[in-house]
């Protein structure tokens, strides 16, 4: 038979559990507001040397989307700050639009605390998904994708304006999936989670030992075209 052992903090939170005859144990970090940062499922070959350890890391609090709006599209995409932040929603804007008289860009912040990753551990492979509750395509040219890139933001527990332009390059910046990756927004469901794998310079970013600053942009505002 199988046996289930589970231990929880002082917050009444969930942080482990392990399961004899399997042999398969689940670990669980909370911040200081008892939102769940990380989860992992660890199972450990009696044959091999290697343990394979699967983990999932959450948003950190500084995630969120800033936008700059402007009648130029020169002047909203090259701005140093935004028009206006948001990072203590649960939803928020990736893309841009464009009103009567205004472009808006919206760029997307995803910071995740990996610090918790061994030094010794090796990672071979990251996806990154994220909830798609609507879309609109206003310029379906080919160029409406959306990609992951790093970010610089200077904190991870919040976000301002002046972060508007930490998303790597303004044009063509270093993306951390291959192009085949890039998701096409004619083809992005809405109410599903969207999925990116990450390549080697995606994950080169993943830090073991602070936070991983990862973003999206769309693809008008990477190739810079309006």
């Amino acid at each position: 038979g199988t046996t289930t052992t589970y231990t929880y903090d002082n917050n009444g939170n969930l942080e482990s559990d392990y399961s004899t005859g399997s042999e398969s144990s689940a670990t669980y970090t909370w911040d200081e507001n008892n939102r769940l940062v990380s989860s992992g499922d660890l199972t450990t070959s009696t044959t091999t040397s290697t343990t394979t350890t699967t983990v999932s890391f959450y948003p950190t609090a500084g995630d969120g989307n800033i936008y700059k709006n402007n009648a130029s599209w020169d002047t909203a995409h090259d701005a140093t700050s935004g028009s206006y932040s948001s990072y203590t929603g649960t939803t928020g804007n990736i893309g841009i639009r464009k009103s009567p008289t205004l472009y808006y860009i919206n760029r997307w912040f995803l910071p995740f605390d990996t610090s918790s990753i061994p030094d010794d551990a090796t990672v071979t492979s990251a996806t990154v998904n994220v909830y798609v509750y609507g879309k609109s395509n206003q310029d379906n040219d080919g160029d409406d994708f959306v990609t992951v890139v790093q970010t610089s933001q200077p904190s991870t527990t919040t976000l301002t304006t002046a972060d508007y332009d930490l998303v790597g390059s303004i044009n063509n910046p270093t993306e951390g999936i291959d192009t085949t990756e890039r998701k096409d927004l004619t083809n992005v469901t809405s109410s599903a989670y969207l999925s990116f794998n990450l390549n080697a310079t995606g994950l080169g970013w993943i830090s073991n030992s602070s936070v991983t600053k990862l973003g999206l942009r769309e693809g008008h505002d990477v190739i810079d075209s309006a």
